[in-house]
């Protein structure tokens, strides 16, 4: 007669869930794209975030405009587009239909601002 393990593989498989949901939250990755001018001089100001959805497959909402306070003489300074796990999650569940995504800018030093030099 075999004896019956059913209640051990369920548990061994509930902590492989958990386990996979534990190692997907500790190695979340982030994308990040930054798109800067060639003479950048940014001034001392934090990053500007917007938060932008492309909602059915980019047919709603298109294009997207994001507007800034950047001075009109400046303008702005550099770009980062960044995604992440969470992102790419509700992308895929939603098989596309939602696709959000975050872009920060910030506006480039005017006269007599402080500017950074070297990276951010």
């Amino acid at each position: 007669m075999q004896k019956c393990y059913r209640a051990n593989t369920f548990k061994q498989s509930w902590l492989s869930v958990v386990a996979l949901a534990i190692c997907l939250v500790l190695a979340q990755g982030c994308a990040e794209y930054h798109v800067a001018m060639k003479d950048a001089d940014p001034a001392v100001l934090p990053y500007k975030a917007n938060m932008i959805h492309s909602l059915g497959w980019g047919l709603l909402y298109k294009p997207q405009q994001i507007t800034t306070k950047c001075d009109t003489k400046t303008g702005i300074n550099d770009v980062v587009v960044k995604s992440n796990y969470l992102y790419s999650l509700v992308a895929v569940l939603s098989l596309g239909i939602w696709m959000p995504i975050e872009i920060d800018h910030r506006c480039q030093a005017g006269s007599g601002e402080e500017i950074i030099l070297g990276n951010k």
